[in-house]
């Protein structure tokens, strides 16, 4: 039986002022009119309905899932309650925009396929415009023409200027996934054009999907929520809705309960995570405690999946190369197009990359026998239509870490420090976690030596914490009563520091001394309560340019720069003195 679109009902209440609007088609009468928009947005939702009820996982590479039958509603977080997850569509429509913030693996694509799939079956009265971000150029275009051009293709005489008398009632919803995965270059543009869209429409909702960031701090309209870390119940659910055999399913959710949960909570609280660990249970392998080789792992049981489940069956892959060269080709292939931030390719693009990885190599192949190794056997590429794309973005960026430290000739410096700039991306965690002793020599430790000469040649303090942080805020967290601090990160182009600081506050976290944070959210909440001595709430920001060297010298900050400077210090001196026992048990 056929879907009754629900959004197809909202046109009934706004055709008449539709077509007022609709000058080009004055010959024709009202119903003609209606016929075609309604024929026009039912193509349109049931296009995309199709694409997006649907989706690959690491369980079912080869037959997609419904997103309904498979997909557990988070726990959302925000600075003043929790949300569940199957209340969100009430929660974004009582917001103007909502910014949904997650590491990488924990659904946020999923999230709004999901609200988009229930917006087409369930009649909030509103039309969902569903935008994959990474595929808009913003120096060349902006949200509401990209949006038009998916819709007006539909009907002939839908124009430019009826969409947008359609959006200014408030009937449209924009779903936008992955703001992280604009290019670099493009997102405080992106970002810029988006707020713009909030304002040109002051009716129109906007949800947008991204990695945690700091860009969107300080964006008046937003409410930033971020994915909660799934619990014993909302795993077991996920365990429940596997397509996988019900004896396998079974004897995991056994193992879940009575080890797991304690020993790989992190783990199984990340779905696709979660999945990559079913995907290595059913191969009768060890799950690793180390995120590393849990990657490597999960590879090696997609390159041999199918074989290990039937009997005496030996795959056939369709390039023919031997596994240590495809894993080479793969690994280079992610660096590559990782390096480009291609996430998503045509045809072309597929073989230019395949092409170009062949080259470094040394190797001929046949790109289209790869490509098709990539999406069959390997299953870590999913085709739809004409496009690829990487089944999760963590796998390009193990594929690329591994690359780097695995390659002879790779410009470890160079490589990491321009991946750096990506700032919410794994690729240097995974590199140091692969090889540490690379990753430290020949990156950390030469950078150290560049952040410490930055900041000791500056005599101003707050100049020097302007190389990490632009502005300080203060946010009091509803749900329990504590404040959390916020850094703003300085603009484009000098951010490379600031980045360098965070992954080594993640990665070396005994090496800072955490005092300093504690008495500068103590000063912000004493500033916030002069300031807002007459409100109950309870934001509060403040940018470093507004403070004048005298005073920033009696604040804080003077301690969190020391403590920095200690903490780089500490770092480089582990380093070197690891490094020298090393040279000394080599001479040995």
């Amino acid at each position: 039986m056929p879907i009754v679109f629900a959004p197809l009902k909202i046109l009934d209440e706004v055709a008449g002022d539709l077509y007022s609007s609709a000058k080009t088609v004055a010959s024709l009468t009202k119903d003609a009119f209606y016929r075609n928009l309604q024929l026009g947005f039912s193509k349109y939702i049931e296009g995309k309905y199709d694409r997006y009820s649907k989706v690959h996982t690491l369980l079912s590479p080869h037959k997609p899932i419904g997103v309904e039958d498979i997909y557990v509603h988070p726990r959302l977080d925000s600075s003043s309650k929790t949300v569940l997850g199957e209340n969100s569509i009430d929660f974004v429509f009582d917001k103007k925009v909502v910014v949904v913030q997650a590491i990488a693996g924990h659904g946020k694509s999923m999230f709004l396929r999901d609200i988009f799939c229930r917006l087409c079956r369930i009649n909030f009265n509103v039309i969902p415009i569903f935008i994959e971000l990474r595929d808009v150029d913003f120096d060349k275009t902006n949200i509401i023409d990209v949006a038009f051009d998916e819709v007006s293709p539909q009907s002939s005489l839908f124009s430019k200027t009826t969409f947008e008398k359609l959006v200014r009632s408030g009937k449209v919803l924009f779903l936008l996934d992955g703001f992280d995965e604009i290019k670099t270059s493009q997102r405080t543009s992106a970002l810029r054009k988006i707020d713009q869209l909030t304002r040109d429409f002051s009716a129109a909702k906007v949800v947008v999907t991204s990695r945690p960031t700091d860009i969107f701090n300080g964006w008046g309209p937003a409410t930033i929520v971020k994915i909660r870390d799934y619990d014993l119940p909302q795993i077991l659910d996920l365990v429940d809705r596997s397509p996988i055999e019900g004896e396998v399913k079974d004897a995991f959710r056994g193992k879940v309960e009575n080890s797991y949960i304690k020993t790989h909570k992190k783990f199984l609280s990340n779905p696709l995570l979660c999945n990559m660990m079913i995907l290595t249970f059913m191969r009768g392998g060890d799950i690793p405690k180390q995120k590393h080789i849990f990657y490597k792992k999960a590879f090696e049981t997609l390159y041999r999946h199918h074989d290990d489940m039937k009997f005496l069956y030996k795959r056939d892959y369709h390039s023919d190369l031997p596994e240590d060269v495809f894993t080479r080709l793969w690994r280079t292939f992610c660096y590559f197009s990782y390096s480009e931030r291609k996430f998503g390719f045509d045809a072309d693009q597929m073989k230019y990359f395949i092409v170009r990885s062949a080259n470094y190599l040394s190797i001929e192949v046949d790109a289209k026998a790869v490509a098709s190794d990539f999406v069959e056997s390997l299953c870590i590429i999913v085709k739809d239509g004409e496009q690829y794309s990487f089944l999760h973005r963590s796998f390009q960026e193990y594929g690329a870490a591994l690359f780097i430290c695995s390659e002879r000739g790779v410009n470890v410096f160079a490589s990491l420090d321009r991946f750096n700039e990506n700032g919410n991306d794994d690729v240097l965690e995974l590199s140091l976690m692969t090889n540490r002793e690379l990753v430290e020599q020949d990156y950390i430790l030469p950078k150290l030596e560049f952040v410490i000469k930055q900041v000791k040649r500056l005599r101003s303090v707050r100049k020097k914490m302007k190389l990490f942080y632009s502005a300080l805020s203060l946010e009091k967290i509803e749900a329990d009563g504590e404040f959390e601090l916020y850094f703003t990160m300085p603009s484009r182009g000098s951010q490379s520091i600031s980045h360098f600081a965070i992954f080594l506050r993640r990665n070396y976290r005994p090496m800072f001394d955490h005092g300093p944070y504690q008495k500068l959210r103590s000063w912000l909440r004493r500033l916030s309560r002069e300031e807002n001595a007459n409100r109950k709430d309870i934001s509060f920001r403040i940018d470093l340019d507004e403070i004048d060297e005298a005073s920033a010298a009696e604040t804080p900050i003077v301690d969190l720069v020391k403590s920095y400077l200690d903490a780089f210090a500490s770092i480089r001196g582990e380093i070197l003195e690891r490094k020298k026992h090393q040279d000394q048990m080599l001479k040995v």
